[in-house]
Order: C-alpha cells, then sequence, then structure tokens
C-alpha cells in the first residue's frame, strides 16, 4: 500500500510502532521518498525513521499534568514549510494548510513566507537584526539571515491565517544544503504555541534527503571507527556536544573526556551490551561543555562487525536537555500534587469532624454530658496524641481536668497561674522544654512536645486545650486545628452554660431557688407515669407555713422571704437527689418523691416538720422565732392516679392539718 501510494504521491510520511528484537515497543516516525528509474516509473523509496518514543511518552506524561499547577500545556501538529534559496515556497505540508487555511496550491512555487507574518513584526526584526550589524531590508532575508551565516534561527512570530485571524507561532528556520555544503533553501518548522508555550521541544522532520532530515531534525550523526579510536560527525553533533564550529572529527577519548563522571560507565556498559549482545547502542548521559554548562545527550547506535569483529559503531546524538528539565519538573510536580492531595484529603476529614462535634455537642443536653462525649470527638482529629480538656473554675484561681485522652503529661487540677498559655491570653508551645515550660507540665519527659491553647468566649477565658506527643511533632497545621477546635468547644461549653442558665431561670422560683409550679406540674406528671410503669408507689406532701401573714405583718415582708429562703435551703439540703422541692404558690410548698411508701413519705415530712421547727432564721440580726409547718401528704395510687387527685388529696390533708391545730402532718383520705 505504502509502495503504491509513493507512486502517486512520491513522499509520505507516517508514524506506526515497531518491535525491536528484545519484544520493546517503539513509535516511529517514518518520512517515505519514492525514486524514479529511466522510464520516470518508481522504482524503488527509501525510509527514514526517528525513534520519537521518548518524546511521545513525553507529552503523554504532560497531557496528565495538572495544567493549573505546571502551566505545560499539551501540543499537537507541527507546520513544515520549505523554500528555495530565492524564498518561494516548495513544500506546505497538511499541518500547515490547516493551520493557515491555504492549500499547497495556492502558496507552493508562487509566493513566500512573508505572506504569512505581520508585517510590523518584520520590520522590527530587520530593526533587531540591523542593530546587531546585519544591515537587510524587511523581507524573506529577515528569516534567513542568522541561518545564511551558519546560525539557527529560532524565533516567535504572529502568522495571520487566511480568514485574517491571527496565532503566535515557535519558528525554526534551517539552511537546505547540498552535498558540497552550499545552501539550496530554507526549511522552517512551526509549532502553534497559543495553547502550549511551555512545551519541551519541537518534533523536527523533513521531507528531504537522508542528511538534510537529520539537521531539520535536529539530530546529529556520528561514525565511531573502532579500530582507529576517530570519530567523525556531522556539524549539528558537534553543536551539540559544544565542540568548536567547523570540528567534524575527534577521537573516542575527546568524547569521553566530556562526559559527566557519573555517566560514563553507563555509557562504556551500553557500548559493551551493543558489542557482545547484538542489542542497539542506546544511553542517556551527561556533558559538559567547554563553558562548564551541563546538558543532557540521548544517543543511539548500532554495531557493524567484519568476519565476527566489531569495526565501526555508527548513530545518532541529540541534545534531550529541555525533556530532562520537564521531567524533573513533572516529578516533582508530581511530589508537590500527591502532598497537596494528601493534604486536602486530611483538611477535608478535618472538616468533616469538626461538624460532627459541633453537631454534637449542640445536640448535648448539659455540659456534664459534653465532658463525657469530648475524648471520642477529639481523638480522631489528633491520632496518636494525648490531651485534655481543662476549666477554670468558679473563684477562677484553679484549673481542672474535665475531660482526658491518651496519656495525659498534665497534672489534673493546677493554679490558672501555672500555665503559660492562661497567663498571657495566647497559645503556648514546646516542641522541646529548651523554653518556658507550664508548670503544671513541669514533671513532663523533656522530649515531649506539648501546646495549650486558651479557650475563650466572649473574652473571657473558661480554660484550655492542651496536646502533648512525645513521638510526633506537632505540624503547623494540627496546631491551627487545635486553635479551631478550642474556639468550637469554647462556644459550644458557654452556649449549653447559658442555655443550662436560661433553662433554670425560666424553671426555678427567683426567692427559694426551688422549682416552679410549672416545673413541678410537668415533674409530676412524668413521675407518675415512670411509677406505674415500675408498678413503684410515689408520694406528695403539700407544705404550708403556720402563720405566714402573722410574720408579715410584724417584721416585715422582707422577712416571710428570709423564712421562705430559709426554708427553701432546708428543703434542698435535706431531701434525696431524685426527690423534687417546689413553691406551689405563696408560702405553700410541694415535695414530690418518687418511689417512696406512704410510711416513708410520713417519716419524711415529720422529720422537715421538726428540722424546720428547729431553724433559727434571722432578720435584719433579730430572731423571727420559731417557724412551724403544717404538711398534708397523698400517696400514688392510694389516694390518686393523676396529677391532679395527687395534689388535691395533698392539699385536702393539708387542710385538714392546719384546722386541727398546725403543726403537724395529715395523711390524705382513702
Amino acid at each position: 500500500m505504502l509502495f503504491h501510494q509513493l507512486q502517486t504521491s512520491l513522499s509520505h510520511q507516517h508514524e506506526n510502532y515497531w518491535l525491536t528484537k528484545n519484544s520493546d515497543r517503539r513509535l516511529i516516525a517514518w518520512s517515505n521518498t519514492a525514486l524514479l528509474g529511466a522510464d520516470e516509473a518508481v522504482e524503488y523509496f527509501i525510509s527514514t525513521g526517528i525513534d520519537i518514543t521518548e518524546e511521545k511518552q513525553v507529552k503523554e506524561a504532560l497531557q496528565q499534568t495538572n495544567t493549573l499547577q505546571l502551566a505545560i500545556l499539551n501540543s499537537t501538529s507541527y507546520m513544515v514549510i520549505s523554500t528555495d534559496i530565492d524564498g518561494n515556497i516548495c513544500t506546505f505540508n497538511h499541518a500547515a494548510q490547516k493551520l493557515l487555511g491555504y492549500s499547497a496550491e495556492e502558496v507552493v512555487g508562487k509566493t513566500t513566507p512573508v505572506i504569512f507574518h505581520a508585517l510590523r513584526e518584520v520590520v522590527q526584526r530587520a530593526q533587531v537584526l540591523s542593530s546587531q550589524g546585519i544591515d537587510i531590508t524587511p523581507g524573506f532575508d529577515v528569516f534567513v539571515a542568522q541561518v545564511r551565516r551558519g546560525e539557527i534561527d529560532e524565533q516567535e512570530w504572529t502568522y495571520i491565517r487566511k480568514d485574517g485571524s491571527r496565532f503566535p507561532i515557535l519558528l525554526s528556520i534551517t539552511a537546505l544544503r547540498d552535498v558540497d555544503g552550499n545552501i539550496t533553501g530554507f526549511l522552517g518548522i512551526g509549532s502553534d504555541i497559543s495553547d502550549r508555550k511551555q512545551t519541551i521541544e519541537a518534533l523536527r522532520t523533513s521531507e528531504a534527503r537522508l542528511n538534510l532530515t537529520l539537521e531539520a531534525a535536529q539530530m546529529g550523526t556520528w561514525n565511531w571507527d573502532m579500530l582507529t579510536h576517530e570519530v567523525t560527525f556531522s556539524e549539528r553533533l558537534g553543536f551539540i556536544f559544544g565542540f568548536p564550529p567547523g570540528t567534524h572529527q575527534a577521537t573516542f577519548q575527546n568524547f569521553i573526556n566530556i562526559i559527566h563522571p557519573e555517566d560514563r560507565i553507563a555509557v562504556e556498559q551500553s557500548i559493551t551490551r551493543a558489542v557482545e549482545g547484538g542489542v542497539n547502542y542506546n544511553v542517556e548521559f551527561r556533558i559538559f561543555w567547554s563553558d562548564g554548562s551541563l546538558h543532557w545527550i540521548g544517543s543511539q547506535g548500532q554495531v557493524y562487525y567484519d568476519n565476527g569483529q566489531a569495526i565501526r559503531l555508527v548513530g545518532v546524538s541529540m541534545d534531550i536537555t529541555k525533556r530532562k528539565h520537564t521531567e524533573q519538573a513533572l516529578q516533582q510536580a508530581n511530589v508537590k500534587l500527591t502532598d497537596w492531595v494528601g493534604e486536602l484529603e486530611e483538611r477535608n476529614r478535618e472538616i468533616t469532624f469538626l461538624g460532627e462535634m459541633s453537631e454534637i455537642l449542640q445536640a448535648c443536653h448539659t455540659v456534664e454530658e459534653a465532658y463525657k462525649v469530648l475524648p471520642s470527638l477529639i481523638q480522631p482529629l489528633f491520632p496518636q496524641i494525648s490531651g485534655g480538656i481543662f476549666l477554670i473554675n468558679a473563684s477562677r484561681n484553679m484549673v481542672e481536668a474535665v475531660a482526658t485522652w491518651g496519656t495525659s503529661i498534665s497534672q489534673t487540677l493546677f493554679k490558672s497561674d501555672d500555665c503559660w498559655a492562661l497567663r498571657r491570653g495566647r497559645v503556648h508551645c514546646m516542641d522541646t522544654h529548651t523554653g518556658l515550660v507550664c508548670q503544671h507540665l513541669e514533671h513532663a519527659p523533656s522530649s515531649t512536645a506539648y501546646l495549650c491553647v486558651p479557650m475563650m468566649a466572649q473574652g473571657e477565658a473558661l480554660g484550655l486545650l492542651h496536646l502533648s506527643s512525645p513521638e510526633l511533632a506537632l505540624t503547623q497545621g494540627k496546631k491551627q486545628l487545635a486553635i479551631t477546635v478550642a474556639e468550637q468547644i469554647s462556644w459550644a461549653l458557654a452556649n449549653l452554660k447559658l442555655r443550662e442558665k436560661l433553662q433554670n431561670h425560666s424553671i426555678r422560683d427567683a426567692l427559694t431557688n426551688l422549682f416552679n409550679r410549672r416545673y413541678m406540674e410537668e415533674s409530676l406528671e412524668r413521675e407518675l407515669f415512670r411509677c406505674d410503669r415500675k408498678q413503684q408507689p410515689l408520694g406528695v406532701i403539700m407544705i404550708d407555713v403556720d402563720h405566714f401573714k402573722r410574720f408579715n405583718d410584724t417584721f416585715g415582708h422582707e422577712a416571710g422571704d428570709a423564712i421562705l429562703r430559709e426554708i427553701g435551703l432546708f428543703l434542698q439540703s435535706n431531701i434525696r437527689k431524685s426527690d423534687i422541692a417546689c413553691r406551689y404558690g405563696g408560702e405553700e410548698l410541694t415535695l414530690i418523691l418518687p418511689e417512696s411508701t406512704l410510711e416513708t413519705i410520713q417519716q419524711r415530712a415529720e422529720q422537715i416538720r421538726e428540722g424546720v421547727k428547729h431553724l433559727r432564721i434571722q432578720h435584719r440580726q433579730q430572731l423571727l422565732g420559731a417557724v412551724t409547718l403544717s404538711l398534708g401528704i397523698a400517696c400514688f395510687p392510694q389516694h390518686g392516679s393523676t396529677p391532679t387527685t395527687l395534689i388535691q388529696a395533698a392539699d385536702a390533708a393539708l387542710y385538714c392539718a392546719k384546722t386541727s391545730g398546725r403543726d403537724r402532718v395529715s395523711i390524705a383520705e382513702s
């Protein structure tokens, strides 16, 4: 099929994969040229292949790299335009046609590449060359002036399409020479750099003869006579290896001398494998130019034998410095990207845990409940790190641990001045014990790193979050996380305390600090349901202060308030935790005694009556005299099965006690 195609087009380019002798899969870029016989028929054709496997791999690696981190854009096709020595276009490949919008028939032999350029840039380039001592008129010579002098011309230009639109390209121009070295034309290879100005290298191909194709590809050829150790090479290779211009021959030792000492063994081993193992010579190494700069070289070659003896090693070399730098940049970028992904995942995990911690703390009913759940909430955020939550007491002179996890190195109770974080009102961190050590940690091992973060809410210090680790250093990220955690805990505990305070105000009587009537009614209904389910009794005691009006009339209403306060304190200190003491109204008080028999209720009522009678209540340094109580008791289920019936029964018993002479306990009638 290729032979048939070359009969009509005479030239063809393509890429395909080849398997080497050792089954390596290599991508080859082919340039195929037909040779005609005397009868003008295609007699045979020459195919020149360039191994582009590494370049292909670099491109594929670049495509996988995050464009936001590395700013390396994918490269695609290259534009190839060749001209004769006067600038007339001779070759105009498909990439050029596609990028510029002209067909080959429109430009080949009819115009010069000047039509693709912005006149302003051509004039500017002419001025630059003139400043360098090259007298030139704006036109085609602007593009080839340096090439005519034996220099490589590689510039960025703005190209103009047929439709008038513009795009930037990177254009490399090379002189085409005949066998005598005379310039016969010029080859321009351009790549669209609109989306990839940071690409690593341009892939150069040519439709010219073999040596010109290698020149266009910027690959240098060399021929090593292994018997004389003389190496002959092309002008391009001399440039690649940093030899003086015009040098085309050197000894093998000259090449060895400029190779980086660390790479010489690899080069020699590759030569040995090629000679003894029958494999191609293929190696990458570093060389030093005479100016001391370091360059990466990629070399490939094949050994030729005569009667079984290796006599020549022929091959090509190219400068792969840019590719190596790109690979190194890719590796560094991948490492950074991996680190960033890890940090991002860790931040996401921490944010999730922080959200869960905030939700759970908000769902807690009391600060005591919050203390219990805090260790399980904080530990996942600080794995392998011990610590605790410490709160300042009401007198603000002592700090006590309310929650700890791991192996905490801090004292559980210490003075607030023992912590530098609380003293200074800012985070105090110690990676080693070379600075100020908090006194509550003075017995900790010297190798332990720790962090104390004050917990503040509304400008007031509530306590501190303490973290310590004998093995792991506390990273900056963990320190910042600790500050965030401390803030969330501070606000959560402050809100819980405020909620408890507000709730307490809503259910407490301001004068006696006993529960109010609304809370009593709610509690009685709840406790009745619970005792009914457990088949347990429940008692209600209604209490009335005898002759309370007389106290008010004699000593004033403030004295009456003092009596009620003292009785409230007495009840709170003489009932069980499960009992509920309430102010029913005025001078009437109520006690709810869950799981208490009638006999027990009567005993408790008598104890209260006797206890209050012996109180010495003063008001304005004046004794108010003995205070007596009348008490009526009722018991579930004997005297009622609902809150209303029980209260009514106890109230009736209270009325009976008052009408029977006061200062006594009366039991409701069954």
